[in-house]
C-alpha cells in the first residue's frame, strides 16, 4: 500500500490509491501493472489509463482551507495537491486522523489573507511597536 500523503494512483480519473497494493511499469509492452489490495491477479493497463502522482505541494490547514461544493471541509490536519498538467487531485486528513480525497474540479482552496505580503508586513511593524 502506498503513502497517500506522498502518491496517488488515478485509473481512469478515479482516485484508487487506498485499494492499489503495487504498481510499476514496463515498456515492453508498454503497460502500467497494477496488484489491488486482497486481489492477488495482476492487471495491466494503458498507461494514458494510469496516472501515478507524487510530490504534492502541502498547505498549511492553519492558514487556507478548502471548500467542497461551496462548504468548508474542516477540521482539517493535512491539506496536499497532486498535479499533473491540468489535473489536480487533493489528499486532505482530518483532525481525527482519516483521510479523503477529492478531485480538483470539487474542491477550492482558499487561503488566509493573513499570509500575503502586506498584511505580514503591518503583524511585523506591530511586533516593533508593541
Amino acid at each position: 500500500m502506498y503513502d497517500p500523503r506522498e502518491n496517488r494512483i488515478i485509473i481512469d480519473g478515479e482516485d484508487k490509491t487506498d485499494s492499489v497494493e503495487r504498481c510499476w511499469y514496463t515498456s515492453r509492452p508498454n503497460r502500467c501493472h497494477i496488484i489491488f489490495c486482497n486481489f492477488p491477479k495482476t492487471y495491466s493497463y494503458v498507461p494514458s489509463k494510469v496516472l501515478w502522482l507524487k510530490d504534492p505541494v502541502v498547505f498549511d490547514p492553519q492558514h487556507c482551507h478548502l471548500l467542497y461544493k461551496g462548504r468548508r471541509i474542516k477540521p482539517l490536519s493535512y491539506i496536499a495537491a497532486f498535479q499533473q498538467g491540468s489535473r489536480r487531485f487533493w489528499y486532505v486528513e482530518y483532525a481525527n486522523g482519516t483521510g479523503a480525497h477529492y478531485k480538483g474540479s470539487e474542491v477550492e482552496l482558499v487561503r488566509s489573507c493573513l499570509e500575503e505580503p502586506p498584511a505580514q508586513d503591518r503583524f511585523a511593524y506591530l511586533r516593533e511597536v508593541a
